[in-house]
């Protein structure tokens, strides 16, 4: 009797070895899917290279262009205008009344525009042409001209000055009228005088006024105020 039990505890132990090594090497009934990885290759076409980067030079090349004009203020140049044109215009009512000093029409024509030193220049000029016998004539071979070397400026000094630079050159020619061959116009001085003035404008409400000048330079038988 104790034989027979001890084979069936022998078997049953066996058996529940046996049942548990299966349960261990039994896969999951749920297993976990691991996607394909897929790689993508884009193929050059036969015969095609790849695009070459230019290098970049350490230091820029040095270029030698001129600088520019430096830029003038719109209100600058427009003043700088209209005092130009002022003084061309005092300028030449003042000649035009030594082609005849003893037109006096012609003379307070001259007076116009004009205060202080440009003043009294009026009276300098047809006096000693007057005194002298002597007019004013045009020199066709070298016109005159007044052109701008320097734009309007306004003196700090509290006058209410403003000035600007002009070249002149002064080609009329003084004649002494019909005292030459056949009755013509002896001429007595046909100088061309250039010169570098500094003309002072003062204002009088809305109009500028000639006040004077200074010579700066004096270039006699030039055509420009170029040394």
């Amino acid at each position: 009797m104790k034989t027979w039990t001890i084979l069936l505890v022998a078997g049953a132990t066996l058996l529940s070895a046996c049942t548990r090594s299966d349960s261990a090497t039994t896969p999951a009934a749920t297993e976990a899917t691991i996607a394909p990885v897929v790689t993508t290759t884009t193929a050059e076409p036969v015969g095609s290279t790849s695009p070459t980067v230019p290098s970049t030079p350490a230091t820029a090349p040095v270029t030698t262009q001129p600088l520019p004009a430096p830029e003038v203020p719109a209100a600058d140049l427009a003043v700088t205008e209209e005092l130009l044109s002022q003084y061309t215009e005092t300028v030449d009512a003042l000649h035009a009344a030594a082609g005849d000093p003893f037109n006096f029409d012609l003379e307070a024509a001259a007076r116009e525009g004009r205060t202080g030193a440009a003043l009294d220049q009026v009276d300098q000029v047809l006096d000693g042409l007057r005194a002298a016998g002597v007019v004013e004539r045009i020199n066709s071979a070298v016109p005159p001209t007044i052109t701008t070397v320097g734009g309007a400026e306004v003196l700090d000094d509290g006058s209410g000055v403003t000035t600007i630079e002009v070249c002149e050159v002064d080609s009329r020619i003084v004649v002494e009228p019909g005292e030459g061959v056949d009755d013509a116009d002896r001429v007595v001085d046909d100088t061309v005088t250039t010169r570098r003035l500094l003309v002072r404008f003062v204002r009088f409400g809305e109009n500028w006024v000639l006040s004077g000048t200074d010579e700066l330079a004096r270039f006699d038988g030039a055509a420009d105020c170029v040394a």
